[in-house]
């Protein structure tokens, strides 16, 4: 998430409508928070984006858990580290 910051910061002098050409068309997060404030700014510049939040136990983005923002509603309280990717085990 921090690096999608940055790349945000570099792609607002583009016009919107190449941004909205782009052939992106899943985003996988992980490794740190990701955060409500940062999703909207991202479906702002590609509303038809698949944003997966992905959670695990390593810094090197090895996951277990997975959670699809597809159906992300602004309002909600906190992003989920959502559920147990297939053939995978979890442990809180």
């Amino acid at each position: 998430p921090s690096h999608l910051y940055i790349i945000l910061t570099h792609i607002k002098g583009l016009p919107m409508q190449k941004l909205r050409m782009s052939k992106l068309k899943i985003l996988y997060c992980c490794g740190e928070i990701l955060t409500k404030n940062l999703i909207i700014a991202i479906k702002n510049y590609f509303p038809n984006l698949t944003i997966k939040n992905q959670y695990g136990p390593t810094e090197g983005c090895l996951f277990s858990f997975e959670y699809d923002l597809s159906q992300f509603v602004p309002f909600s309280s906190n992003i989920p580290v959502g559920k147990i990717v297939d053939n995978m085990n979890g442990y809180v």
